[in-house]
């Protein structure tokens, strides 16, 4: 099984999107909100 994880290119370093090769198939995650982060984020998505 493979695991790709996408990060924010900036301080807080956020998982932004994950995408995962499974048994079954893939599933792949998109961040859609962040809160409490430690710096701006200054990132464009």
């Amino acid at each position: 099984d493979d695991m790709t994880i996408w990060v924010s290119a900036d301080e807080n370093k956020v998982p932004i999107r994950v995408k995962a090769d499974i048994y079954i198939g893939s599933v792949k995650v998109d961040i859609t909100d962040m809160s409490g982060l430690k710096n701006p984020f200054s990132s464009k998505l």
